[in-house]
């Protein structure tokens, strides 16, 4: 919480308004929804600042030492040679059956101790005592705090950041309907994907392409959809924002 305290608030980045506005393919697709051109914008705006907050130079989210240590005991559980390095080089390899039984032993004893000394009766001031006793004192925090790193930076790929900024739209218009303006004699686009396509190119996350309906071929637009199916069996990378509150 402290290091929220402390950070400096960012301007908001409004600077594709006249884009937003000036764009009369996409300003008829939201006059066909009946929404609030206005209300719109700042929803725009917050969907586009969510995104940049935590896919632009945030903080990130590592493993805690409890959730690394356990992938570390489970692997070292299985493993049939210990290589350790020293300065990025190898200072010491043991294939030996016999040693590594006697590693794994010891570090098995560590897990059963700590084991015990969460699952007892007493109260925390004491498990705390007897954990830092034996030098365990690392897997005493294990909270969200613990695992956040605001000296390391990461960003997104564009590629993510547009899955997120379709996720997050579609979210906000999926029980909307597209209706037929009257006295349009222009074609409106009522389909979703081209709606949130547009807003995509209009915060600038990609180029015209993405503006287009229609390839000069006559081909529909299907460029969001097709990178939204190369990511239909993948998890969305854990981020933290930088401002918002929030962990993704």
């Amino acid at each position: 919480m402290e290091e929220y305290k402390k950070r400096e608030y960012r301007k908001l980045d409004d600077s594709f308004k006249e884009k937003f506005l000036t764009n009369e393919d996409l300003q008829n697709t939201i006059e066909a929804y009946k929404l609030d051109v206005s209300k719109f914008w700042y929803l725009l705006l917050f969907v586009y600042d969510f995104i940049e907050d935590i896919g632009t130079n945030a903080p990130t989210l590592n493993k805690s030492v409890l959730e690394d240590f356990s992938h570390f005991h489970a692997t070292l559980l299985e493993a049939t040679s210990i290589t350790l390095k020293k300065n990025n080089k190898k200072s010491y390899i043991v294939e030996r059956e016999d040693t590594i039984r006697i590693i794994q032993a010891a570090l098995q004893h560590f897990v059963n101790t700590y084991s015990d000394i969460i699952h007892s009766e007493q109260d925390r001031e004491t498990m705390i005592k007897q954990l830092k006793d034996i030098g365990l004192e690392g897997f005493i925090r294990n909270d969200l705090s613990s695992k956040i790193s605001f000296t390391d930076k990461f960003s997104l790929d564009i590629s993510y950041k547009k899955w997120k900024f379709t996720d997050m739209f579609l979210f906000f218009i999926e029980r909307r309907k597209a209706t037929t303006i009257p006295n349009k004699k222009v074609k409106v686009s009522k389909d979703k994907m081209m709606l949130v396509s547009r807003l995509i190119y209009t915060v600038g996350y990609d180029g015209k392409r993405y503006n287009e309906e229609y390839d000069s071929e006559g081909n529909k637009n299907r460029m969001l959809s097709n990178l939204l199916r190369r990511y239909k069996n993948e998890k969305f990378p854990s981020v933290i924002a930088n401002n918002y509150m929030v962990v993704s």
